[in-house]
């Protein structure tokens, strides 16, 4: 900071009693310039009590130049011993190690502007770390006494999360005023390793990967995705559906070394039912939706929403907060069916998944050479296999995907279809064998669905022309075209009953795909609509229930 900033910003009135005399004594902005001489404003006092306000700015350019040479002429003298860890490696800091050198050369403190809490900066790690200022003052006593001394040389600031920049202190406007930024992002240590190879991909998670994605399309997406991961974040979800035991986890546990081990949140299916995200969202950049299913529309949603750039959060207790959203999103399942998205849908991205388990690939030997690599946390040394890898995909994988668009191929529409419910299939069904242009009665479908699965079944559901009504508005089959339409028709005595009208895009498709397939294609019948008739139906005031038979459809077989 220049000397004439100094005079300007705190507004100097006069000094006394080993005191600078401010008009804002205490303010933020004094305190900054405190910190940014890094000297005891007592200290600095007393020296300029003798001196006249004309001599000030070349006694303190002096002052300042003094304690510059001897900080740096400390430095010279004493080499610092590598500092034993100060973090564990679970809560990221909240306790030291006995042996730790806590000297000034090493952590300043430094104050949120926000939660008045005092943390540290490490110069040595460029970090900010969450130690307790009671366990720095015991060791640091002959610097500062006692808190409020601590408190007032503390840099001021607020800490906020910037895993997108590497710098560990950035000024940025506030207010009016320009704040320090503390990064609290500490980036894992593979990132400052050198690798022994990073020329190719291992050999051993080069079999892990390519056991899980079979196909080499979903082989490559996977690679480029997590390479998003690290660098930016990606917009659409993972989906990892295939049968246990093929190594979906194992991935998972790799892709976590990338970003880091500790910037990880796993959660399970109450993650979903919340009205907000939950607060583990926060200050993470890799969230896994393990065993989780997406069976319901409002799980749709949420999913939709939580992975777009900013998100509200809430924690137990407290107020919900909207925060920046760093986090890519990965949904583990073993279900096929447990995916009921829309094909249309632009956020999830489903790769194909083989079968084989994992155990008929890998030895005994590469499961504890994983299993050594991946158990180690973050904070600690790399495992060379954990270094080579992400050195590799960082620096000579070029992806082949952006992090924007979702990946859909023949497995994603398959999963969409397993997903949908048995009268859906079975509506979209009878269209595709029939590759009939007549309209379908909501009765004949039933009949239909009876033919090919019986009428036992433990589980029965009332379907209501709504239901229909906002199936066929929504579902487009592989993306391609709509299936149908309900409308209604007047019989012989003038009352409306419903049908269900095939749209001539689909027709024109499952025709289409008998051809591919060498079955017979059935004989175009025409079909004379001039006997239908369009009134506007409320279908939203039509109740599920209705015991009219032409209105409701009783499914007789299990979903």
């Amino acid at each position: 900071m220049l000397i004439s900033d100094l005079l300007n910003l705190i507004q100097l009135k006069y000094v006394k009693d080993g005191r600078i005399k401010t008009e804002r004594y205490g303010s933020l902005e004094t305190r900054k310039i405190y910190s940014n001489l890094m000297v005891d404003y007592k200290e600095y006092a007393s020296l300029l009590l003798p001196l006249q306000l004309h001599e000030f700015y070349e006694e303190c350019e002096n002052f300042c130049n003094k304690v510059k040479e001897k900080k740096e002429k400390e430095k010279q003298k004493e080499k610092m011993e590598k500092r034993s860890k100060v973090i564990s490696s679970v809560n990221l800091g909240a306790e030291l190690e006995s042996d730790v050198d806590l000297l000034m050369q090493n952590l300043i403190p430094i104050s949120d502007l926000f939660t008045g809490d005092t943390t540290f900066f490490d110069t040595s790690t460029n970090s900010v770390l969450d130690i307790d200022p009671n366990v720095y003052l015991a060791k640091n006593k002959e610097l500062y006494p006692n808190i409020k001394d601590l408190i007032s040389a503390s840099m001021t600031g607020v800490k906020v999360f910037m895993p997108l920049d590497s710098r560990p202190i950035v000024k940025k406007e506030m207010g009016g005023y320009d704040i320090n930024h503390f990064n609290t992002h500490r980036a894992p240590k593979w990132i400052n390793e050198t690798p022994s190879d990073s020329s190719e991909c291992p050999e051993l998670i080069l079999k892990v990967f390519k056991n899980v994605f079979v196909d080499p399309d979903s082989f490559d997406y996977a690679l480029s995705w997590i390479h998003h991961m690290i660098v930016s974040r990606n917009e659409t979800h993972l989906c990892l559906v295939g049968p246990r035991g093929v190594g979906k986890t194992l991935v998972t546990r790799i892709m976590a070394h990338g970003v880091g081990t500790h910037y990880m949140a796993q959660a399970d299916d109450s993650f979903l039912d919340e009205k907000f995200s939950s607060s583990e969202m926060e200050d993470k950049r890799l969230t896994v939706l393990e065993e989780v299913k997406v069976d319901t529309q409002k799980r749709v949603d949420k999913l939709k929403r939580i992975i777009n750039l900013d998100v509200t959060v809430q924690a137990k207790g407290k107020d919900s907060k909207t925060i920046k959203n760093y986090t890519s999103f990965v949904i583990v399942n073993n279900h096929l069916n447990g995916m009921r998205i829309d094909p249309s849908e632009r956020r999830f991205s489903i790769v194909e998944i083989g079968s084989r388990n994992l155990r008929e690939v890998l030895t005994e030997e590469d499961f504890e050479i994983l299993n050594s690599a991946l158990d180690r946390t973050s904070f600690e040394e790399p495992h060379e296999l954990i270094t080579n890898f992400f050195h590799w995909l960082i620096y000579n994988f070029k992806p082949k995907y952006n992090n924007i668009a979702p990946f859909k191929k023949e497995y994603y529409y398959k999963i969409v279809w397993e997903g949908l419910e048995t009268w859906k299939q079975e509506l979209v069904n009878y269209f595709l064998e029939t590759c009939s242009r007549e309209d379908l009665k909501i009765s004949d479908l039933r009949a239909y669905i009876k033919k090919k699965h019986g009428s036992d079944s433990t589980q029965r559901q009332f379907l209501s022309p709504k239901a229909i009504k906002a199936f066929l508005e929504d579902y487009q089959h592989r993306d391609e075209c709509k299936v149908a339409e309900l409308v209604t028709k007047r019989d012989s005595n003038r009352n409306y009953t419903y049908h269900i009208r095939p749209t001539i895009e689909f027709i024109d498709y499952a025709r289409a795909q008998k051809a591919l397939s060498g079955e017979p294609v059935p004989e175009e019948v025409e079909v004379d609509d001039s006997v239908l008739d369009f009134p506007d139906i409320d279908f939203d005031n039509i109740q599920e229930g209705d015991p009219d038979e032409e209105y409701e459809f009783e499914e007789e077989i299990g979903l």
